[in-house]
């Protein structure tokens, strides 16, 4: 399965956008390599495109602050890899439901947000062994 399509909807395209900026804060003071990885999908030369591994560090964080289940994280995901193009794109507007009502609630994810002051980023969103177990 090729996850490298593009979605056409701009809801869909901003979204992308609005999780990399986010991540690429927090990443930044905490690992130089993610938050290159970061910064290359929130302003630099793959600004705007989709990689899954996006979805997935936004997924991880809609678990750790309770958002959704483990669960319901790996039915999506199931989604967002299949073959089917539509699923991709429900997935996309679920995330994006999932993550405006997480901002609502919680507010970005901010170094000085205290309500993310649990969440350790490179343990709980992107670490090789969550990456791993969900390629």
């Amino acid at each position: 399965m090729n996850r490298h399509f593009q979605f056409k909807d701009q809801k869909l395209k901003n979204l992308i956008i609005d999780i990399c900026n986010e991540h690429w804060d927090i990443a930044k003071p905490e690992d130089n390599n993610m938050g290159y990885l970061w910064y290359m999908y929130a302003a630099g030369n793959k600004k705007g495109e989709f990689r899954p591994f996006i979805f997935l560090s936004e997924l991880n964080l809609l678990v750790k602050t309770g958002h959704v289940t483990e669960e319901e994280k790996q039915n999506m995901l199931g989604m967002l890899l299949s073959e089917d193009d539509d699923n991709a794109h429900l997935t996309g507007y679920s995330i994006l439901t999932l993550r405006k009502k997480r901002v609502d609630e919680m507010g970005l994810w901010t170094l000085t947000n205290e309500k993310y002051k649990d969440i350790n980023y490179v343990r709980d969103i992107v670490s090789p062994d969550i990456f791993m177990k969900n390629s």
